[in-house]
C-alpha cells in the first residue's frame, strides 16, 4: 500500500512538472538594437529596443531607457514599445507612452514590454521604440535604433 501511494505522489509531481514546462513560452535569444545616447536638462540617458520571438505566433518587444551616469528622478522618463513588420516597415502594434514609476540609477532601466501571442507565423519583425525625457517646457522625444530582425516559425 505504501509503495502504491509513493508511486502515485511521484506521478502527480512528474505530471505537474511536465504540464508547467509545456505551458511556458520559451523565447529565442533577444536581438538587441544599438544603444542611443542623449541628454536633456542636465541628465544623460541611453535607450534601446529589443525583440524576441518564440514558435509560430509569439513575439515580444521591449523598449528600455535609463541613466548613463547619474540618478534620474521619478517622472523624468517615459517609454513606448513599437513592433514593426520587417517586410514593409508597417506598424504591427504598440504600447502607450508609459511614465517610469520610480527613480532610475545607472544600470537600472525603465522597460516597457509588448508581448503578442497571436502574431502571424513565418513573419519577420523588428522593434523601434521611443522614449521621452523631462524638461521644464515639456517632454522631448527620442527614437531608439531599430532592433535586428527576428522571425516567427
Amino acid at each position: 500500500m505504501r509503495r502504491k501511494k509513493t508511486k502515485t505522489i511521484a506521478l502527480i509531481i512528474y505530471s505537474s512538472f511536465i504540464i508547467s514546462i509545456l505551458s511556458m513560452v520559451a523565447f529565442a535569444s533577444p536581438a538587441e538594437g544599438a544603444w542611443g545616447y542623449y541628454n536633456e536638462y542636465g541628465y544623460y540617458y541611453k535607450n534601446q529596443s529589443i525583440i524576441e520571438t518564440s514558435g509560430s505566433t509569439n513575439v515580444m518587444g521591449n523598449t528600455r531607457v535609463g541613466p548613463e551616469t547619474q540618478t534620474i528622478p521619478t517622472g523624468y522618463v517615459k517609454a513606448q514599445c513599437r513592433i514593426y513588420y520587417s517586410s514593409n516597415g508597417a506598424l504591427y502594434d504598440q504600447t502607450l507612452m508609459i511614465e517610469s514609476n520610480g527613480a532610475l540609477t545607472p544600470g537600472n532601466y525603465w522597460r516597457v514590454t509588448l508581448q503578442k501571442t497571436n502574431a502571424p507565423s513565418k513573419t519577420t519583425f523588428y522593434t523601434k521604440g521611443c522614449t521621452q525625457a523631462y524638461t521644464p517646457s515639456g517632454y522631448v522625444q527620442y527614437s531608439t535604433f531599430a532592433s535586428p530582425d527576428q522571425s516567427t516559425t
